[in-house]
């Protein structure tokens, strides 16, 4: 089932609201014990190690594409080299 152009735009406007309202809310009288604050230190700690393990990992996978190119591109220039020394000979 495919949506309009327009209502695509007013749930948009809707969620863009609710956002709005969330953040200008009044004071909230909410209490965030010791053990909370440790969970949300543990959280973003273990964020930013899964993104540098993960981008460490994309390293790695970019690195072999681009030395399994050269590798290809090495092997040619060798049959070349052979080739060329085969027709001398």
């Amino acid at each position: 089932m495919k949506k309009n152009r327009s209502e695509d735009l007013k749930n948009n406007r809707c969620i863009f609201l609710m956002f709005t309202l969330l953040l200008i809310s009044p004071n909230v009288f909410a209490y965030l014990d010791p053990g909370t604050g440790a969970m949300i230190v543990q959280a973003v700690i273990a964020m930013f190690i899964g993104a540098g393990i993960f981008f460490n990992h994309m390293k790695f996978k970019i690195l072999d594409f681009y030395k399994a190119i050269l590798k290809k591109i090495k092997g040619k220039d060798e049959k070349e080299e052979q080739i060329e020394e085969k027709q001398e000979k």
